[in-house]
């Protein structure tokens, strides 16, 4: 007979959905299993006499006893069959010694950790960022509050989808939520590798964008007529006197091509002068080791900057007014104000924002001939391949200084700097 069950798409839990006379019955069956669901809606048939006694199987299992019998068909024999299987799945049938054939093996689980416990000796083991700490922090605690901070071997890939379909009815772009997806892949797998939890990683293969679409929905690069409209000397001038800190982030950036929260972030220490007479400046909180790096600054623009440093009286020796917050860095009143500018300019065209000054500056490197490794030296990005990981060493910063400057310069006269 069908049994007319069905699994709560927000919860994952079995229900069963039936009429008695004339009158529709929802049920919770408490498990999300299917197997047991239907055997306890067999129950539930029963109770209510619905049960046919025509169409009930005649075969008989007796576990104690250890045979089976049936009525000599094959319907009947492949219905024993499926029974035993069943069984075997919900850990009725036992072994020689007694001990149900899959309960799970003590040393699988050997502390049992719910995911938050976990989280603390990830944290522990690992020597984030301060950025990264957030991402972490706020990303984990969420999946614990929604999973009720679950032990380890009850987290199932159907659970990584509910969160997936959580996090897209509050609002998040699909971006967002395969960046949140992988930090918890993340922490999963340093629980598998410490042996905190066996078997395959739920969160595995869960990402919802594809490569390209991923690189679709990533931020836009400007174009260099936009770049001459957002730095029109005119209303640059006017920004300096009305928002020094907003003015000299905005150049600096078009520049070095830092990240908005190294640039936001940046203390007087960070601002050096080489023995050959020039500036740059020296990057070490960065997510990753390619981020630690040293990237030259142009005369013009520091002789602008060094008296905005010389008067700044900020904690921990800090050169612009912004402030950390918890989740966002430093650059996120940096990042509003700058959308906030692309709107009077008119100047919204896919995903104009901050970064995408970022993005151009790199490919305006490109378009003058600086190689990729040099590019990714001075953007702080990883070069990939054995020659780059293993064999090469970074390029000394005169070196730097000498390719990247005239393109800077360059740069500059094209806004109408120089």
């Amino acid at each position: 007979m069908k049994i007319p069950v069905y699994a709560r798409a927000e919860t994952g839990v079995y229900c069963i959905h039936l009429r008695v006379d004339g009158k529709q019955v929802k049920r919770s069956l408490r498990t999300r299993d299917r197997s047991l669901a239907i055997l306890r809606a067999f129950k539930f048939y029963e109770a209510l006499g619905m049960v046919d006694p025509s169409k009930v199987r005649k075969y008989e299992i007796d576990l104690q006893r250890g045979y089976i019998k049936t009525d000599g068909t094959k319907e009947d024999n492949e219905q024993a069959l499926l029974a035993l299987g069943m069984m075997d799945k919900l850990g009725h049938l036992v072994s020689a010694s007694g001990v149900p054939r899959n309960a799970p093996i003590e040393e699988e689980q050997p502390k049992g950790l719910r995911l938050l416990e976990l989280f603390s000796k990830f944290m522990a083991m690992k020597n984030l960022q301060t950025r990264s700490v957030q991402q972490y922090t706020t990303n984990i605690t969420e999946f614990a509050d929604f999973l009720k901070n679950p032990y380890l071997y009850r987290i199932t890939g159907d659970d990584i989808t509910r969160y997936q379909e959580h996090l897209k009815k509050a609002g998040n772009e699909l971006r967002t939520i395969d960046n949140k997806v992988s930090v918890i892949r993340t922490v999963l797998n340093f629980a598998i590798k410490h042996k905190y939890l066996f078997g395959e990683n739920p969160a595995k293969d869960r990402n919802l964008l594809s490569g390209r679409e991923r690189a679709k929905s990533s931020y836009a690069c400007f174009y260099p007529e936009e770049i001459l409209e957002i730095f029109n000397r005119e209303r640059m001038l006017a920004h300096k006197k009305k928002d020094p800190d907003f003015y000299f982030c905005l150049m600096l950036e078009l520049v070095t091509g830092l990240r908005v929260g190294e640039l936001t972030a940046l203390k007087k220490g960070q601002i050096l002068k080489h023995e050959k007479g020039f500036y740059f400046v020296r990057i070490l909180d960065a997510k990753t080791s390619a981020g630690v790096r040293e990237v030259p600054i142009p005369t013009e623009i520091m002789s602008e900057l060094q008296p905005l440093i010389d008067g700044r009286k900020l904690p921990d020796g800090k050169i612009f007014k912004y402030r950390e917050r918890e989740g966002k860095g430093a650059g996120n009143a940096v990042g509003k104000k700058f959308a906030r500018y692309l709107e009077e300019l008119k100047i919204n065209r896919g995903k104009l924002v901050f970064h995408s000054l970022r993005k151009f500056f790199n490919n305006y490197m490109k378009e003058q001939e600086i190689s990729l490794e040099m590019r990714c030296q001075v953007i702080g990005h990883e070069v990939e391949g054995t020659n780059a990981e293993i064999y090469s060493q970074d390029f000394p910063l005169t070196v730097i200084q000498d390719r990247v400057n005239p393109v800077q310069k360059l740069l500059l006269e094209k806004v109408q700097y120089v």
